[in-house]
């Protein structure tokens, strides 16, 4: 059986748990940085005992370890060779909405990064746990490919927003918040399929009937979307949302113009895409910084002036978007047809 490697992804900063400078030396220090599909950002996940693992490095062969296997918090992280110390061994304890806490079996401390830093390239240290979004984890196989952080924006110039508590889609929002913002997940890497998971309530965009609310845990068939390339139907910037388990497409409606789904959104649309730039299939994709609280978030998070990594999200983009990533641009792995 195929090995299976994880991408390891802090909440806070959207950052990988990598290796500085994709060293193979023993010792060399743990960090985050942004996704760049380099082997020192993979990882398996190999059994030990009592529910613990060894975390091993796809470049090295080198595991996570606590440096000179201290118990003090603040101590560094760093690879080094699988010697059967417990300083090496990590529970994967379950926090909320797929993220971890990974405790240390000798301290008990959990993996957190410097400070709370969102720096690229800050280092991993062991600390008590106290909560921190920069002690929260979760894995992505990599087999997919965690693209970052998008903003969706209809032909009416609203964002794609799903509601916190049920799902529902809509597109009636001028401004981006937490419940406006995606992540982008490359699911197949012989095709342009991926997955959009919300900011907000962390579930997977999902075709159900003529419908594709936020509802799915998880990754299926049926959150697999093509993205179609709109230059080949005279709308360059843009993109349509395919569904790949039956072919119809997300589409918006103007504001406050329900359909039956609930909001302005559905996935009913037939196609091939309009050569119209009017045509309510089409979308404009923007990378995206971490998000201001939406209405769930906003009581008890302060917005967060921070930006955040883009990964591979301004790379694919820039080509189309005048050079920078930042303008509604059109992906560049992107199905022609």
């Amino acid at each position: 059986m195929p090995t299976t490697f994880f991408q390891l992804i802090a909440k806070h900063s959207g950052q990988l748990i990598g290796v500085a400078a994709g060293s193979t030396d023993a010792g060399a220090q743990l960090v985050q940085w942004p996704s760049d599909e380099s082997d020192n950002q993979e990882w398996e996940f190999i059994p030990v005992e009592d529910g613990f693992y060894n975390i091993q490095a796809k470049h090295s062969g080198k595991v996570i370890a606590v440096t000179s296997g201290s118990t003090e918090a603040g101590a560094g992280l760093v690879q080094w060779p699988s010697d059967g110390s417990d300083n090496q061994k990590w529970r994967f304890v379950p926090v909320e909405n797929g993220f971890y806490n990974l405790q240390a079996k000798h301290s008990g401390l959990v993996i957190g990064v410097t400070a709370g830093s969102t720096e690229a390239g800050a280092g991993l240290v062991q600390w008590p746990s106290d909560g921190s979004d920069n002690q929260q984890w979760r894995f992505v196989a990599s087999a997919m490919k965690m693209m970052g952080m998008v903003a969706i924006k209809s032909i009416y110039n609203r964002y794609l927003q799903a509601h916190d508590d049920d799902g529902e889609m809509h597109a009636s929002n001028e401004d981006r918040h937490t419940e406006e913002t995606w992540f982008l997940i490359k699911v197949d890497t012989d095709k342009p399929a991926y997955a959009l998971q919300n900011w907000q309530n962390r579930k997977y965009l999902s075709k159900r009937a003529a419908c594709a609310p936020a509802i799915s845990p998880e990754i299926g068939d049926y959150e697999h979307w093509i993205l179609v390339d709109g230059e080949s139907y005279g709308t360059p910037n843009a993109v349509a949302i395919r569904s790949e388990p039956d072919g119809t497409f997300l589409g918006a409606r103007s504001d406050g113009d329900d359909t039956d789904c609930g909001g302005e959104v559905d996935a009913g649309w037939t196609g091939p895409p309009m050569n119209n730039s009017r045509w309510g299939g089409w979308w404009y994709m923007q990378p995206a910084t971490t998000p201001a609280p939406g209405r769930t978030w906003g009581d008890i998070w302060a917005i967060v002036k921070v930006e955040s990594a883009f990964f591979e999200v301004v790379s694919l983009l820039a080509s189309l978007s005048g050079g920078d990533g930042n303008s509604p641009a059109k992906m560049e792995e992107v199905t022609k047809e």
